[in-house]
């Protein structure tokens, strides 16, 4: 079931004719008050009113400030939204998404999550990545709605995702289906790898199987450390493996990976239209990105990010030619080929523009659907080519046996004559009687 959704105006969302007990949770989008650089205290009340509203979802950098600006990356601000709600209604809840840094969220005064440390400035500031789903007591008929957001290490910054409210126990279970659906994606991604690598080991040949379950592996380990999953809550909340750090290194390695992975890919199954120096360079520039990505803090180099999309994006679409040259000659699954790479473009420029504040489809997470469509049909077309090797082979021995068989009844027929031939051979030749005449000349000596 789809959420509804009513956009929220000058920091106000009326929800009073919503029936929760029948309908999905509600999206709470729409224009936030928005006060930069201030935590407001939501139990000190009245607020003087609000410089600015803010979009929800996006991130604040996205938008200008009234003197034409864009608001900075880093810094820390509180959003506002009143929510009036309807007379009857069931026991509520709120979901709250990612917030790509520290935050604090309150429902009428009352704090019902605090993730990370917020600070005004970098010391003292701490990041924590995590999405709830939170139990909430309407007791009257607004919902007054404060987040304070702290950033000073990410190039997303605010609300980038959209909150959620309804009936708890429907806020709940949407929330466990996508889990259960994210975990069932995560768990086909690393079998389908393990599967193709297990290939490879058997056949050396067959490279295409290396990268392919490579770039399986690489999309997984992506998912597990910045996916919706109980798996994620687990290691960041429970175990602590999850430092930011380490989290956002292996996000954006793992990332940009794909993009020399997918011309090896493409090079394995059509040759001529990867050339090979591209590769090599692809190769060599993407790794020494990740090493500066491993040796350096998320600050440094973050605002890098946007320069080394400069690279990143032409390979993708080097790659995107190479498939469309590769259909002009009508190579076997271009077709499929060009389909899942020009959808993994979509998605991928989408959420490269988004970064720098311009909106295709507004904040969409596309690249995991854009992964599962593209990923299955790199599956297909290496299950064809399987296939079709296996049919060649089939046919190879077919003919192998008809040609033993022609071979063998020829090599009888000469057996059969050479045998004739041998045997007339051996037969004795019957005695004959021969008579001497002496010529005439010889009786006359006599």
């Amino acid at each position: 079931m789809s959420q509804a959704r009513l956009d929220a105006q000058k920091g106000f969302l009326s929800v009073q004719t919503y029936d929760f007990y029948q309908n999905a949770p509600i999206s709470l989008n729409g224009d936030w008050a928005f006060y930069w650089e201030a935590f407001r205290d939501p139990n000190q009340l009245p607020w003087p009113d609000p410089p600015y509203y803010m979009p929800v979802p996006a991130s604040w950098n996205t938008r200008k400030m009234p003197n034409g600006r864009y608001f900075p990356h880093y810094g820390y601000a509180t959003y506002r939204l009143r929510v009036l709600l309807p007379p009857k209604r069931p026991p509520l809840g709120l979901y709250i998404p990612k917030i790509w840094s520290a935050s604090k969220v309150w429902v009428n005064g009352q704090l019902i999550s605090s993730l990370g440390d917020l600070s005004n400035r970098f010391e003292g500031y701490r990041n924590q990545i995590v999405e709830k789903v939170e139990p909430i007591e309407a007791k009257s008929d607004t919902l007054d709605l404060v987040v304070q957001v702290a950033n000073f290490d990410i190039f997303v910054a605010g609300l980038a995702q959209e909150f959620r409210l309804g009936a708890f126990q429907k806020v709940r279970e949407n929330t466990a289906l996508a889990y259960s659906w994210t975990l069932m994606w995560l768990g086909a991604l690393f079998l389908m790898g393990l599967y193709h690598l297990v290939l490879f080991a058997f056949r050396r040949k067959q490279v295409s199987t290396l990268f392919f379950g490579s770039i399986c592996l690489l999309i997984g380990v992506r998912q597990v450390v910045f996916g919706d999953h109980y798996l994620y809550e687990y290691l960041k909340l429970h175990a602590g493996w999850l430092d930011f750090k380490w989290q956002s290194s292996i996000y954006y390695i793992t990332t940009f990976a794909l993009g020399p992975l997918g011309l090896a890919y493409i090079r394995s199954l059509y040759p001529p239209k990867i050339n090979f120096w591209v590769l090599r360079i692809a190769t060599g520039l993407t790794t020494l990105y990740a090493l500066f990505i491993l040796l350096t803090p998320p600050r440094v180099y973050m605002p890098t990010i946007t320069v080394f999309n400069a690279v990143f994006v032409p390979m993708i679409l080097y790659m995107l030619v190479a498939i469309v040259r590769a259909a002009l000659k009508k190579r076997n699954e271009t077709g499929l080929l060009m389909t899942g790479i020009m959808v993994l473009v979509v998605a991928g420029l989408n959420d490269i523009f988004h970064q720098i504040g311009w909106e295709l489809f507004g904040y969409l997470e596309l690249l995991p659907l854009a992964f599962a469509i593209f990923l299955s049909i790199q599956f297909v077309v290496l299950a064809k080519r399987f296939s079709r090797a296996f049919r060649e082979v089939e046919d190879l021995s077919a003919n192998l046996e008809r040609k033993v068989e022609e071979r063998t009844a020829e090599l009888n027929r000469k057996k059969k004559r050479w045998n004739k031939r041998a045997k007339s051979w051996s037969e004795p030749t019957p005695k004959s009687t021969t008579v001497w005449s002496m010529p005439a000349a010889s009786k006359n000596l006599f």
